[in-house]
């Protein structure tokens, strides 16, 4: 990890390390993927025992109704002023999971830090709703959204699955000559990019921190039922085996004890490969979703994924 001296980077790891003992032990009251319907799962992330919300809720955010070609959407918008452009958002959540309510305060702070007006897309979610419905929705939410903003650039960001419909979507908006030129940068987040499972899948234990093998395989038949293991790398489903050429700056983030690390570094080479401007950022002692907790760590994750959307829009970068 650059661009940390050695004694603050003893310091992030020990406190890492300490959120981690925490972690594993609300691990091990998950309940084993696919034995609690979706529905439950779903109002365990978002509300407390007793009703109230899970998360906290940011006062300026504006939730709105959009209409797209493929049908309405809702939107949570968090406006910058004297906007500079905008930064399109997917929630994560294995494409069965998440809202856009679970993310008040990422938004709220990207927004401020990069002066970017920051909208969480709602898209389908699985079982209902198959991975096709979904990207395809999640495009033409996407559409509907730059177009609505009327602002001269955006960028494309999410995380874990939220990751995987930013990038698929990025990659359609990219090849649209309307889109292509207002498109800036994109921010992934430790997201699945080849749902045939990496080896950092493959590998991955029982042991709920973040994710686990067995909710990525439970994830995976609900959104893509019936597919065995090589269907689900379609290129459809899988963007790691998309053309990737010409295609804007990206930052990728990562912790090393993460289940998707494989799918960010091997997403990562393809970018640079392919000749797009990139940035790789893995963090030490880190699980999935790590920059979402009150760490220094992610504290230091989060500001380098903020300088990078501002340097996007200002074309600032390196």
């Amino acid at each position: 990890m650059s661009g940390s001296g050695d004694g603050q980077l003893a310091e992030l790891i020990a406190e890492q390390r300490s959120v981690n003992e925490r972690l594993v032990r609300d691990g091990q009251r998950m309940p084993a993927a696919g034995t609690v319907p979706v529905e439950r799962l779903r109002q365990g992330k978002r509300f407390n025992p007793d009703g109230s919300q899970r998360m906290a809720r940011v006062d300026r955010a504006v939730d709105r109704d959009l209409h797209s070609p493929l049908g309405p959407f809702k939107v949570r918008e968090f406006p910058a002023a004297d906007s500079a452009g905008l930064y399109v958002h997917f929630h994560g959540g294995g494409w069965a999971l998440g809202s856009i309510y679970e993310q008040d305060e990422l938004l709220d702070a990207l927004s401020s830090a990069t002066r970017l007006t920051a909208v969480s897309v709602d898209y389908p979610l699985a079982p209902e709703h198959g991975l096709a419905t979904a990207i395809a929705r999640s495009a033409a939410a996407a559409r509907a959204v730059v177009d609505a903003c009327e602002l001269p650039n955006f960028c494309l960001g999410g995380e874990s699955a939220g990751a995987h419909i930013a990038v698929t979507v990025a990659l359609e908006l990219a090849r649209e000559e309307k889109y292509a030129a207002k498109l800036r940068g994109l921010n992934l987040s430790y997201g699945a990019y080849d749902l045939s499972m990496t080896p950092s899948q493959r590998r991955a234990g029982d042991t709920f921190v973040g994710l686990s093998r067995p909710y990525l395989e439970w994830f995976y038949s609900l959104t893509l039922p019936g597919l065995g293991t090589e269907e689900r790398r379609d290129p459809a489903f899988s963007p790691l085996y998309r053309d990737v050429a010409n295609m804007p700056a990206c930052v990728f983030s990562v912790g090393e004890l993460d289940p998707l690390l494989d799918d960010t570094l091997f997403m990562a080479a393809r970018w640079r490969a392919a000749g797009n401007a990139t940035e790789l950022h893995v963090y030490p002692q880190a699980h999935h979703g790590f920059n979402g907790l009150d760490t220094r760590l992610a504290k230091l994750a989060n500001a380098r994924i903020h300088t990078f959307l501002a340097n996007c829009i200002e074309d600032r970068r390196p």
